[in-house]
């Protein structure tokens, strides 16, 4: 089982965020890579205001993103029910 650096690389300090977007992908859910799982996404935020922004923009770009939240400690999930994708480019991320 890989853990977070090996996923996120060895320059992710969960320290320099201050917290995480965390979404469910209702349009990923259940096939592919979530074959019978609920695929998970965090964003790990620098700033309260950039968490903020980023879900307002993807509430008004992306329906399929449900039940978003923001936490204040890194979000982990059981494998066993969950796929989690983790993007570290929350300032850029759904500027579209």
């Amino acid at each position: 089982m890989k853990n977070l650096f090996d996923v996120l690389g060895r320059e992710f300090n969960p320290v320099d965020y201050v917290c995480y977007v965390t979404m469910t992908d209702k349009a990923m859910s259940g096939w592919g890579c979530a074959d019978g799982k609920t695929a998970k996404r965090v964003y790990p935020c620098k700033t309260l205001q950039i968490a903020r922004d980023l879900i307002s923009r993807i509430e008004r770009r992306c329906p399929d993103m449900i039940y978003l939240n923001i936490s204040y400690n890194l979000p982990r999930y059981a494998t066993s029910r969950y796929t989690t994708t983790f993007d570290l480019g929350a300032e850029t991320s759904w500027t579209y």
